[in-house]
């Protein structure tokens, strides 16, 4: 299982960490006008139309699948419609992540160890 912790939320962004037994500690970026509900989520590593490859894929049983949300690579809040950007590092300031390809790939990799699925709890602290 992994977790979301939103820690910092303003009207536009939120900013949290990605966290779990079997991950290493990622930060991430959402658009704050578009989050998903705080709750227990599948993810799946599946291929995103989008993306043209693979990226993480959340929903449950209120957040169906066709909806689209992914965890992907992003810098600012211009990169996310409602899906997780993932980086090693934040910048709680500017509101930016940083090293955004790095961590996906890494994160990418931890999934594929872990079958390509896991569980996602989000939880809003901000």
């Amino acid at each position: 299982m992994i977790k979301l912790r939103r820690v910092k939320k303003t009207s536009a962004v939120a900013m949290g960490t990605l966290t779990g037994s079997n991950i290493g500690t990622y930060f991430t970026l959402e658009n704050a006008t578009n989050l998903l509900p705080d709750g227990v989520y599948r993810v799946e590593v599946n291929y995103s139309p989008k993306f043209r490859s693979l990226r993480p894929h959340i929903w449950n049983e209120h957040i169906i699948a066709a909806r689209g949300f992914r965890i992907h690579e992003g810098n600012t809040v211009k990169d996310s419609n409602g899906c997780v950007l993932i980086g090693n590092g934040a910048n709680l300031t500017t509101l930016k992540l940083t090293e955004s390809k790095a961590a996906l790939t890494q994160l990418m990799g931890e999934l594929a160890r872990l079958g390509g699925r896991c569980e996602l709890t989000i939880i809003t602290e901000a």
